[in-house]
């Protein structure tokens, strides 16, 4: 009998820890994650490949420019409107996904799970596959 309260109180203690539902307030982290996806959706709207790849966080160069043309012929000018967006932080403070449902006036609405991460205090979408690296390549 003891086993089982004491299993009970400390479930009851994870989940008070941890928190359940999207009932609790937003954090500060949590709001920048939130605005980034939310910076996303108005590129995507505006048709802005310029303010993809800031969001994305990559630099501007033909690759990255290539591959923002082609985020934008598949997803831009719908006039999306986000109807549910949810951040979890799968990977500490830094890294999450979040879960967008946003309703479009114009083709089809868009559900899809983005990673999020914050670099330097910056908040960024991970939306491009082919994502350029600003790191040198070491010489053999």
């Amino acid at each position: 009998m003891q086993r089982r309260w004491l299993l009970g109180a400390v479930v009851a203690m994870t989940i008070t820890a941890t928190g359940c539902g999207s009932d609790e307030p937003a954090t500060a982290d949590d709001n920048g994650a939130r605005q980034a996806v939310e910076s996303y959706v108005d590129a995507l709207n505006s048709r802005d490949a310029t303010g993809l790849m800031r969001i994305g966080g990559v630099p501007e160069d033909q690759r990255a420019k290539e591959e923002a043309q082609r985020i934008l012929a598949k997803k831009g000018g719908r006039d999306l409107r986000i109807v549910d967006l949810n951040v979890d932080y799968d990977f500490g403070p830094d890294v999450g996904s979040a879960k967008l449902v946003a309703e479009a006036k114009a083709g089809e609405d868009l559900r899809e799970t983005v990673t999020v991460t914050r670099e330097g205090g910056a908040w960024h979408v991970a939306i491009f596959a082919d994502r350029p690296s600003d790191k040198s390549s070491s010489a053999t």
